[in-house]
């Protein structure tokens, strides 16, 4: 099966390297084409001149990019998506977006008799890489079973609903979640050290409680001076604001939610966006009043 993959950040790749392992025909296009073709060159991909031809030349597409703005770019563009879509085309939207934008693109794809399914993922390149992501997934059944080969090669399927959405809802919550741990997490570390106390009695602590898995997987990661950039900060401010969006468009007062959304904002500002998420951390540590 011919596969497309839109978009070759750190995730794109990885998941287009794990379907080359598992046997798929895998093409690829991306903004910047030194990259996609320096990562062709390195393993089985062919790579496309434009999105369009990236669609008429595979079965399904994933796309995995930044954020809405650039992912209407590419659909609504000239050589872009939609100009390449046929009948009964699937196009994957694993991208974490707002659910807003996948309802407005499986309408406009529905008016062509093609499909759009929602399957964000939770887990990193690495995990990716291994195919044990967790994909949320959405859309009409009947879709999903064709590209459920496709889906399972990069992990465990969950379906959440027939409602384009839904999964991203989901996708977003547990990205809020998960980032507003990191925050309080680097504030309390940032509170023990202030009194100079050595930070692994907190460890200690906690590690006896149900903060014990957290703990232990952010616990060094948040001190460390430098950690290998897995998911830009630049990236968490934006779930955070769309997750904040989402909310808004159903009148759900989300506070702290916001509150974790400035906070981050504040941290991109200082000069942190293109780090690590964790260096959250390194921000709320050391710019004391």
């Amino acid at each position: 099966m011919r596969v497309g993959v839109l978009g070759l950040g750190n995730m794109g790749t990885a998941i287009a390297l794990r379907l080359v392992e598992k046997g798929f025909k895998v093409r690829v296009w991306n903004r910047t084409k030194s990259k996609a073709e320096k990562i062709a060159q390195e393993h089985n991909l062919a790579v496309e001149e434009t999105p369009k031809k990236l669609v008429e030349n595979t079965y399904t597409t994933i796309v995995m990019i930044s954020d809405d703005k650039a992912f209407r770019e590419v659909f609504y563009d000239n050589n872009g998506i939609l100009q390449g879509i046929r009948p009964n085309y699937i196009l994957i939207n694993s991208s974490t977006t707002t659910p807003m934008l996948s309802i407005e693109l499986a309408s406009v794809l529905r008016k062509h008799k093609a499909f759009l399914i929602e399957a964000p993922v939770l887990g990193g390149p690495k995990v990716a890489r291994k195919g044990e992501l967790i994909i949320m997934v959405s859309g009409p059944q009947e879709q999903v079973e064709n590209i459920k080969e496709v889906l399972s090669a990069l992990g465990e399927i969950v379906y959440v609903s027939n409602h384009i959405g839904d999964a991203m809802v989901l996708k977003l919550a547990f990205n809020a979640l998960l980032i507003s741990n990191l925050q309080l997490l680097s504030e309390t570390l940032g509170l023990v050290e202030a009194w100079n106390i050595d930070t692994i009695k907190i460890k200690e602590i906690l590690s006896k409680t149900i903060f014990k898995p957290i703990i232990e997987k952010y616990y060094s990661r948040l001190l460390a001076e430098s950690y290998p950039v897995s998911f830009r900060l630049a990236l968490a401010v934006k779930d955070l604001e769309y997750a904040r969006k989402t909310a808004e468009e159903k009148n759900q007062p989300v506070p702290l939610i916001s509150t974790t959304a400035t906070i981050f904002r504040l941290a991109a500002n200082r000069g942190y966006g293109e780090e690590d998420y964790s260096r959250i951390s390194l921000f709320i540590r050391r710019h004391k009043k």
